[in-house]
C-alpha cells in the first residue's frame, strides 16, 4: 500500500486541526505522516507541507475537515489502483451551517464531478511527482489556488478519480456571513477565477 503525507495548512493560533491530529495518532499508521503547516497564505503553508513530505503521495485536508478510518482505507486502495491519478472525494457540508447547504453540497458534486473541477475542501491527493510537474500550488493567487492546480493537471492530462464516499466539511463560515452572500460570491468567484486561467493556459 501507497505511503502518504498528510498536510494540513492552519493559521496562527488556530485550534481546529486537533481533532484530525487526535484523529490520526489514534489510527497509529505507520504509511501515515501528518505534517500541520503554516505560510503567508493557503497556498504557501501547503507547499511548505510538501517540501516537508517525505513520503511520495500528498494529501492535502482542510483543518475543519472530518475523517473516518473508511476514508484512509479508501484513499490508499483508490492510489493503488490509480498512481497517477488526482484523487478526490465527494463533499458534504457539516450540520453546522443553513438547511440551504443542501443545495452547495448538491451543486459541488455536480460540478467536481461533471466538469472535473473539485474544491480543496474534498483533500485533493496526488503523487508528489505529479505536484512538482504541476508547479505545486501558485502563491500569487489571493484564492482558488485548488482550481488552479486542477486547470493545470487538466493541461497536462493528468486524470482525476472521484472517490465516491463523503467528507464531512464545516459550514459555519456560510452561517456566519449569510447563505445567499456567500454562496453567490463563491460561485462568481470561482467562474470568474477559471474563466481567467483556462484563457492564460490555452490561448496565450
Amino acid at each position: 500500500m501507497p505511503k502518504i503525507s498528510v498536510i494540513i495548512p492552519t493559521h496562527p493560533k488556530e485550534t481546529k486541526h486537533h481533532a484530525l491530529c487526535i484523529f490520526f495518532e489514534t489510527l497509529n499508521d505507520s504509511a501515515i505522516e501528518v505534517i500541520i503547516s503554516q505560510g503567508e497564505n493557503r497556498a504557501n503553508a501547503m507547499n511548505n507541507g510538501a517540501s516537508q513530505a517525505m513520503h511520495d503521495y500528498l494529501w492535502f485536508i482542510h483543518a475543519d475537515t472530518k475523517l473516518e478510518e473508511k476514508h484512509v482505507t479508501a484513499l490508499k486502495q483508490n492510489i493503488k489502483n490509480h498512481p497517477h491519478y488526482i484523487h478526490f472525494f465527494t463533499l458534504k457540508f457539516d450540520q453546522d451551517g443553513p438547511f440551504l447547504m443542501k443545495l452547495n453540497t448538491i451543486g459541488a458534486n455536480i460540478r467536481s464531478y461533471f466538469l472535473g473541477l473539485p474544491w480543496g475542501d474534498q483533500a485533493l491527493a496526488l503523487s508528489k511527482e505529479n505536484f512538482n510537474i504541476l508547479s505545486q500550488y501558485n502563491e500569487e493567487l489571493l484564492y482558488g489556488e485548488d482550481h488552479a492546480l486542477i486547470l493545470r493537471a487538466h493541461k497536462n492530462k493528468i486524470k482525476l478519480n472521484t472517490i465516491s464516499l463523503s467528507l464531512i466539511t464545516s459550514a459555519r463560515e456560510y452561517r456566519k456571513k449569510g447563505w445567499l452572500k456567500l454562496t453567490i460570491l463563491r460561485q462568481y468567484l470561482w467562474i470568474k477565477l477559471t474563466i481567467k486561467l483556462t484563457w492564460s493556459q490555452w490561448f496565450k
